[in-house]
């Protein structure tokens, strides 16, 4: 059986973010093209395959969590953190990717808000041992 390749169209990010989460490398091969803005006659094509190599294994096996913890439709972001900036933090520090770690073993309730309250104390540029209400 041959794989035909397959497109979404549409404008939100967390289909990309889904999308880029869950192609993998032997399937077929999937495209995002986000609805073009008014009076653009740009047209993006993602390539998923390639859009998830360029990110690097762990931006890519976290990128839920990323999305989730940094900002999507039913979570707000950090304040003036924007995700440009949150996903070189994530691409740079070793220590961002072992607090999504946490998130996808599936410890207890305690690690996982600990993980994450260390996740964002370090995006702020805190130091370890530090905790938000400290900064």
């Amino acid at each position: 059986m041959i794989l035909q390749p397959q497109a979404l169209v549409g404008d939100d990010t967390d289909l990309l973010i889904l999308l880029l989460y869950y192609v993998t490398g032997d399937g077929c091969d999937l495209f995002f093209r986000p609805e073009p803005k008014v009076n653009t006659s740009q047209i993006k094509v993602w390539n998923m395959r390639q859009v998830k190599k360029d990110l690097g294994v762990c931006l890519s096996r976290h990128m839920l969590y990323i999305h989730g913890i940094f900002g999507c439709d039913t979570t707000s972001r950090p304040y003036g953190i924007g995700k440009v900036a949150t996903l070189k933090k994530f691409a740079d520090s070793s220590s961002f990717c072992r607090h999504a770690d946490l998130f996808d073993a599936f410890f207890s309730v305690d690690n996982i808000i600990d993980a994450g309250e260390k996740a964002l104390v370090e995006l702020y540029g805190g130091k370890e041992g530090e905790c938000l209400n400290s900064l």
